[in-house]
């Protein structure tokens, strides 16, 4: 454990480096953190987000080829899940995909090669099958979406 910060360090999963820094998340915690590529500097990580998104709203952060990728899930009209990029300093902030969530959950799952891969997982309402996971990706510019 970070003493100064209260980090679980053995709770960490990487989620990529940008800029000299390694980005962390920590599962049991829920909280965000960064250290230098060297292990020093380690401490909390709060992303700069614009006021009209709410932090606890956001989740599944993945860090590559310097640009922070998120999913926020946010009511409008009806539930959404948008699909964020932007720099580690909060700047270039663009969704790039959202998705109508109606009986159904998304995830990002992991973002390489210039693609955003997720699943949204659909509640069927049966008890012998709970859920239809359906797998997905898309390029980070939001075009050419595929079942995978």
């Amino acid at each position: 454990m970070d003493r100064e910060y209260g980090i679980m360090l053995d709770d960490m999963i990487c989620i990529g480096s940008a800029d000299g820094w390694y980005y962390f998340t920590n599962v049991f915690q829920g909280r965000l953190c960064k250290a230098r590529e060297d292990g020093s500097e380690l401490q909390e990580w709060v992303p700069p987000l614009p006021d009209y998104i709410e932090a606890g709203d956001t989740s599944d952060f993945a860090v590559t080829d310097g640009w922070v990728y998120f999913l926020y899930e946010y009511e409008s009209s009806a539930d959404y899940a948008g699909f964020y990029k932007m720099r580690p300093d909060g700047s270039e902030l663009e969704m790039f995909h959202s998705e109508i969530l109606e009986d159904v959950s998304c995830s990002l799952d992991v973002v390489e090669g210039g693609w955003a891969y997720f699943t949204l997982d659909y509640y069927t309402g049966d008890e012998e099958d709970d859920d239809t996971e359906v797998c997905y990706k898309i390029r980070i510019d939001g075009s050419g979406k595929e079942k995978r």
